[in-house]
């Protein structure tokens, strides 16, 4: 995969960053969309925080979005909906 997001697979390279103060989309971070989310990296707090904030930023069913690798790491594939790409365009490619 190259970039964080690949279209034809619709997935997502995300890197979580728990314990923060607020769920925010933080922007690239290499390969990787860097997310913090307030949940603490436990008993899958983290990951639930994660795809409940993106699913409501993007616009899409909570249920659309799921984790496909690292469960248990903060470095994560994500399965997205293929209306999510588009959504997620000014988050990859901010304009300055």
């Amino acid at each position: 995969m190259s970039g964080p997001y690949r279209a034809a697979g619709d997935l997502l390279r995300v890197k979580v960053l728990p314990n923060a103060g607020r769920n925010q989309i933080v922007g690239l971070r290499g390969e990787e969309l860097a997310v913090r989310v307030r949940a603490q990296a436990q008993k899958g707090e983290a990951n639930r925080e994660l795809l409940r904030f993106l699913a409501k930023t993007l616009g899409l069913p909570r249920g659309s979005i799921e984790i496909v690798a690292g469960q248990s790491s903060g470095h994560k594939v994500l399965r997205l909906p293929a209306e999510g790409s588009r959504r997620l365009e000014p988050f990859l490619h901010p304009t300055d």
